[in-house]
């Protein structure tokens, strides 16, 4: 996935494929690899990414959804939301 990412955000004109404004990106600076597993992503996501707070003005969250346990891909992602807009501030509408 993070070498996906990087070949994705790293093109010149990636803003236009995600139908957003221009922004910087660094895959050394701005891809993050948690070294836990999903199920502990799922469990710990708000304590992983507060230290990017200082230097990052926003987050992106991607974690497999087939895990033994999993509450499925919907409670997932709310769960996740909830927890980021504690920190991060509210997802914005598409």
């Amino acid at each position: 996935m993070q070498q996906m990412l990087d070949g994705y955000l790293g093109r010149e004109y990636a803003h236009r494929a995600l139908g957003c404004a221009s922004f910087g990106f660094d895959p050394l600076e701005d891809i993050v690899v948690a070294s836990r597993r999903d199920p502990e992503v799922y469990g710990h996501h708000r304590g992983l990414l507060s230290f990017y707070q200082e230097t990052h003005q926003r987050a992106i969250v991607m974690i497999d959804e087939k895990w033994e346990g999993s509450p499925g891909a919907e409670a997932i992602a709310a769960h996740i939301e909830l927890g980021m807009a504690k920190d991060w501030g509210p997802v914005p509408s598409p």
